[in-house]
């Protein structure tokens, strides 16, 4: 299994432990992450994906499956992280009206 570049944020020091990351993805058999190290994970903790390929909003398949749509938010440098699009669900997309 391939495993993403991710950042944690905001980092952390303190006990590491090892996770599995999964969710809403196109199969109920996708996993992103297996025995992952995080540190201090805390609610509200954000995983930043880089290259993530068929799991982008842009490639996977949520129209099909009903998934609610993900905040996107756009990074560089001299902006920091920039909200570029709120969450928003799509069953009602797929709703027989």
């Amino acid at each position: 299994m391939r495993t993403p570049r991710v950042e944690h944020l905001p980092e952390r020091s303190g006990e590491t432990d090892k996770y599995m990351v999964c969710g809403a993805l196109c199969t109920t058999g996708d996993l992103l992450l297996k025995q992952f190290p995080l540190t201090d994970v805390r609610l509200g903790d954000v995983l930043a994906f880089h290259d993530i390929g068929a799991y982008s909003e842009t490639e996977s398949m949520y129209l099909f499956l009903s998934r609610d749509l993900p905040r996107v938010y756009l990074y560089s440098e001299d902006a920091g992280f920039e909200l570029v699009c709120l969450a928003r669900p799509t069953d009602v997309l797929n709703a027989i009206r």
